[in-house]
């Protein structure tokens, strides 16, 4: 699935701040309360993290990445460095993640998408126990080596193609209170994973999708997931898109800027 046009995402993002809800503009308790005690709070605990992710672009170790379709265009033959800078996520949407993790405070998080481990990273700074399947054997090894680093113990990096773990572990896992997809960057595989992942949430689960604009595809996706009958609450961060499962009158989506 190619990407969005530069000239297209301009457009799209232009709508989305067109439209977009401050703290006062959004009608509904629960989502004012997540902005005003989660989201909106200052949070300036991450200079370890940001330290390595200044370590890590400049490193110049030869990787080769074939698994999904990446969001970063990093894809095929190049350097740590590339996909410290290309396919990693930034200290925004990091804080974004890891805010959301302290509010909602699950007992655990399945993350599909580990590339070196820095998501997981932010995520973990609240003691939470994370799984995170990375499909790059040696990506994933760096991954590990990372949260060690970081001195992060509540971290389980596994190596898998994602179908495959979600198809062999969810029996195992009775609920999923907390998910970020960060991985096929395509329409189908996206589906796919929503499909299979779903049936593990609950009313107090919050899914989170990663480049929801990043191609037709993607935005394609995201479209369809808000309106699937499960999901009750959305929220679009333009990059990041987040589901609740809360029983609620009717169907709500809001478009916040962060």
């Amino acid at each position: 699935m190619p990407e969005i046009h530069p000239l297209s995402r301009v457009i799209s993002f232009i709508k989305y701040l067109w439209h977009c809800n401050g703290r006062h503009g959004v009608h509904s308790p629960f989502v004012y309360q997540l902005l005003e005690d989660g989201l909106y709070i200052k949070n300036n605990d991450f200079k370890a993290i940001q330290q390595l992710r200044k370590e890590l672009r400049k490193d110049n170790t030869p990787i080769r990445n074939n698994f999904g379709t990446n969001a970063g265009a990093y894809k095929g033959q190049g350097t740590i460095g590339d996909l410290a800078k290309k396919a990693g996520i930034s200290h925004r949407y990091g804080t974004l993640l890891a805010k959301l993790v302290k509010y909602f405070n699950p007992e655990f998080i399945l993350e599909l998408g580990t590339s070196l481990g820095i998501s997981s990273a932010y995520m973990a700074q609240h003691n939470v126990q994370i799984t995170t399947v990375e499909g790059n054997d040696k990506i994933a090894s760096y991954a590990k080596s990372n949260h060690q680093k970081l001195g992060l113990d509540n971290l389980e990096v596994v190596c898998s193609d994602f179908d495959t773990y979600i198809d062999q572990s969810l029996r195992n896992i009775p609920s999923i209170p907390f998910l970020y997809l960060d991985g096929d960057h395509s329409y189908e595989a996206t589906m796919r994973y929503f499909s299979k992942l779903k049936s593990k949430a609950t009313s107090d689960s919050v899914f989170v999708f990663d480049d929801i604009y990043w191609s037709p595809g993607m935005t394609k996706a995201w479209e369809e997931i808000k309106q699937d009958e499960i999901v009750t609450l959305s929220l679009d961060f333009y990059k990041m898109g987040v589901v609740f499962f809360k029983p609620v009158k009717e169907k709500q989506h809001f478009r916040i800027w962060y």
